[in-house]
């Protein structure tokens, strides 16, 4: 059995109606936050690493964990019952 809903409405009335909080005014504050953090480091570069440096760190580790699980004997092979 399939059921299909069609919702026409904007995004903002969905959230309302679901009862999800509206995180516009966060957005914004963390983009403002975000901006004159930017314009006070005058170091575009050291901002960047700064704030960025974790999340590509953890990127290279996921890479690396996928890398080494595949090239571990019997990875990508079929558990055969």
């Amino acid at each position: 059995m399939k059921i299909q809903i069609d919702v026409d409405g904007k995004p903002e009335e969905l959230r309302a109606f679901l009862g999800l909080p509206d995180l516009n005014p966060v957005h914004e504050a963390m983009v403002s936050h975000l901006l004159q953090q930017l314009e006070e480091s005058r170091d575009p570069q050291a901002f960047m690493q700064k704030w960025f440096a974790g999340s590509l760190q953890g990127a290279e580790t996921l890479q690396r964990l996928i890398l080494e699980s595949l090239h571990r004997p019997g990875a990508g092979a079929g558990k055969k019952d």
